[in-house]
């Protein structure tokens, strides 16, 4: 629904109309254009990206204060700002197989606690996943991947990072804008200090609508 500001053709309009015309602004100067859907798919190598990118950005936002400063003088050494350093620094980690690290250089302590079950049920474009923690781990996370057929995930098929609910082992969440098909999900935990289980908890079998 576009919201309109002044007569419709006069001042400012943003939004759709009746999924005919798209209202928008570039450069301070207001403009119409018709409706289009957009046709790019969702590759999984984008969809990975997203999840990993979403994920170091709310780490940083929670990360301990005492932690910080290394990564600030990382990024002064970088010409970049603190939490630059720290998404490059783990967006590499991420994209070669490894696990994210809140410290710098990871140490690679091992998980400190196990995924004693993960479910996946799948629904209309949407997938909702279940995790419980053998032990309260609030910092420790699950990397979920998504694959169309048996064999070893890899990183380009990350389709989550969730951390437990605060205060609790268990965990539930959901993958968003999924495209209909069936689709093997799997899961591995990862430590806050870069290191990951190598054996993947699953197959479980999804079916989308």
């Amino acid at each position: 629904m576009a919201r309109v500001y002044g007569p419709l053709h006069s001042f400012e309009a943003h939004g759709q109309v009746g999924k005919t015309l798209i209202y928008e602004e570039w450069r301070g100067r207001f403009y119409v254009k018709a409706y289009a859907v957009p046709t790019l798919r969702r590759y999984p190598s984008q969809r990975a990206i997203r999840a990993i990118v979403q994920f170091l950005t709310d780490q940083w936002k929670t990360a301990p204060p005492v932690l910080k400063p290394t990564w600030e003088a990382l990024g002064v050494k970088e010409n970049t700002s603190g939490i630059a350093a720290f998404c490059k620094y783990n967006f590499a980690r991420c994209w070669t197989g490894q696990a994210p690290s809140i410290i710098y250089p990871a140490d690679l302590v091992g998980p400190g606690t196990t995924l004693q079950y993960f479910t996946a049920v799948g629904g209309v474009g949407v997938v909702n996943l279940s995790a419980y923690w053998t032990t309260k781990a609030q910092k420790w996370a699950v990397c979920v991947y998504s694959k169309t057929e048996i064999g070893n995930p890899t990183e380009k098929e990350i389709v989550a990072i969730f951390e437990p609910n605060v205060g609790s082992p268990a965990a539930e969440f959901q993958v968003k804008n999924v495209e209909p098909g069936t689709y093997l999900y799997y899961a591995r935990v990862m430590s806050e200090h870069g290191s990951i289980t190598t054996t993947p908890l699953g197959p479980y079998g999804v079916d989308v609508d």
